[in-house]
C-alpha cells in the first residue's frame, strides 16, 4: 500500500521497481511485491465480504545483494562479500539461469506433498 496521506492509499498497491526499499531491484523483487500486493488485496477483499481483519504482509529491510550469470560461471555479492566460480553459478542458477527456482516458487509445476504451501 501506499504511505498514509496519499491520495486514496488504501486502494493502490506498488510492486516491483516502484516500491521504496533497501534492495537491489531485479526480476525475483518484482516477483516477490507482486506475491505481497496480491496476498494484501486478497485480505482487503476477504475484509469487505465477510469483516475479517486484514493480517497484512509488510516488507522487510533487506542488505543489497545480488548474482549474475556471466558464461559457466557467477558472480555474488552480498554483506557476507563477494564470490565467484561455476559452483556459485549451481547454487543460485541451477542449470537454467534460474528458470527451475521460479517456477517451482511460483508453483507452477504443482505442489510437492512434501513441501509447504507458501
Amino acid at each position: 500500500m501506499f504511505a498514509p496521506g496519499t491520495p486514496n492509499a488504501e486502494q493502490h498497491f506498488c510492486v516491483g521497481d516502484l516500491t521504496r526499499w533497501s534492495g537491489i531491484k531485479r526480476c525475483g523483487w518484482a516477483m516477490h511485491t507482486g506475491h505481497y500486493a496480491a496476498h494484501n488485496i486478497h485480505q482487503l477483499v476477504l475484509q469487505r465480504y465477510t469483516g475479517q481483519e486484514p493480517a497484512f504482509v509488510e516488507l522487510d529491510e533487506v542488505a543489497p545483494m545480488i548474482g549474475l550469470a556471466v558464461g559457466a560461471k557467477a558472480v555474488a555479492s552480498g554483506p557476507e562479500g563477494t564470490i565467484f566460480g561455476e559452483d556459485v553459478l549451481k547454487a543460485y542458477f541451477k542449470n537454467d539461469l534460474g528458470f527451475t527456482i521460479c517456477w517451482d516458487w511460483m508453483g507452477l509445476g504443482g505442489r510437492n506433498k512434501q513441501e509447504p504451501a507458501a
